[in-house]
């Protein structure tokens, strides 16, 4: 008979996961331990899903973040519903993020502990995306798949409804750049 510990990890390991009782069960009953650090990092078998999806004005594809199944760092990625293919837009420079003090603390209030391309605006009429990288930012042509960064370090970026525009704060002041001269 499984302790009561046993029995709640086991539930837990159930619940974080559905589809895998039963490999969850030999595993716990192997090494009751290996369940708990599978929980642990996987943040509860969150990591991997889709997050933040949006469907594109012409209704042929979605946009989503998504991260690996054991790592923080979120990627861009579209999916298009016509061939049920996934395609990445964007990925996080490797190595470690440096956030400015402004970036810190508005991923603090927003609650965003993951790193990568924590957030996306596409424009509206579906042919540019912004994406923020720790307050470096890409433009994606969605047409072309070109990923061209966006000088400057900023926060609070805003895309125009045309896409051709950006709205963005440094040091409290606000900017407008366009995205076709960068500047």
């Amino acid at each position: 008979m499984l302790s009561r510990r046993l029995r709640r990890a086991a539930l837990l390991c159930a619940c974080a996961t559905p589809l895998a009782v039963t490999a969850i069960s030999n595993a716990l009953a192997a090494d009751p331990a290996a369940c708990m650090i599978d929980l642990a990092k996987t943040r509860n078998g969150t990591l991997g899903l889709p997050i933040r999806a949006q469907m594109t004005p012409d209704g042929r594809s979605a946009l989503f973040v998504r991260s690996g199944p054991s790592d923080t760092r979120l990627h861009l990625y579209r999916y298009d519903l016509a061939d049920h293919s996934t395609h990445e837009l964007a990925a996080p420079a490797s190595g470690p993020e440096t956030l400015s003090v402004a970036e810190k603390a508005r991923r603090e209030r927003a609650r965003q502990s993951m790193s990568g391309i924590a957030e996306y605006q596409l424009s509206d009429d579906g042919q540019t995306v912004l994406a923020s990288e720790g307050g470096h930012l890409e433009r994606v042509d969605l047409q072309t798949g070109k990923v061209s960064p966006v000088s400057g370090d900023w926060i609070a970026p805003r895309l125009s409804p045309n896409g051709k525009m950006l709205a963005v704060v440094k040091d409290n002041d606000l900017y407008s750049v366009d995205l076709a001269t960068n500047h």
